[in-house]
């Protein structure tokens, strides 16, 4: 997860507060988009929208993916499918009755 407050600026080292640098002590260069500490900060590049909007779209192909492995599964053995989802609605029952 990206930064939600990427512009410290404060050193925890406990040495005098410096504006332009943050917790690490690596100075942010704005025409870079990135600290110069050699990590690559994803969210500086192409802003927090942006961040977002791609995590977003990496979830939805992560759940299509597992979605479609689930749909061959079943294909495979829908019967032993059918079983266990018998069984995981009969757990799901006996604990909302109680």
């Amino acid at each position: 997860m990206t930064d939600p407050n990427p512009t410290k600026t404060f050193n925890d080292g406990g040495l005098n507060p410096t504006p332009g640098m943050t917790s690490s002590g690596a100075a942010y260069n704005p025409n870079d988009a990135a600290l110069e500490d050699g990590v690559d900060h994803p969210a500086r590049e192409q802003g927090l929208r942006g961040a977002v909007r791609s995590d977003f779209e990496n979830g939805r192909d992560w759940a299509r993916q597992r979605a479609e492995r689930a749909r061959v599964r079943i294909a495979d053995r829908p019967v032993e499918s059918t079983v266990y989802a018998l069984g995981v609605g009969v757990l799901i029952g006996l604990l909302l009755r109680r």
